[in-house]
């Protein structure tokens, strides 16, 4: 969104820096044309995907999972009966 445009790398207000990269929502970098943009989404979702900075958390019913969504990528990985869960999200500020 060239309207809202943001920075990749992102400190939040924990303090901890890192990237910001919610790769289903970039379309495009201002000044590189397409093969430059492909090239370079290609790179970093390929070090962000790594084993070593996701969280694989194994659901039990009654779990409770609080993360921090600028710094983080999550998935939802399949599992048995998944059509009759129930996820409850909210979303805050620190402030």
């Amino acid at each position: 969104n060239t309207d809202a445009p943001f920075d990749l790398v992102h400190t939040n207000r924990a303090g901890k820096t890192g990237l910001y990269f919610p790769f289903l929502q970039i379309f495009g970098i201002v000044g590189k044309d397409e093969h430059e943009f492909n090239t370079i989404m290609h790179m970093l979702k390929g070090h962000v995907l790594k084993n070593k900075y996701r969280y694989d958390h194994y659901w039990e019913d009654g779990d409770i999972v609080i993360s921090e969504q600028w710094l983080t990528i999550h998935k939802r990985w399949r599992f048995e009966d998944m059509a009759n869960r129930i996820i409850h999200r909210i979303a805050f500020d620190y402030e």
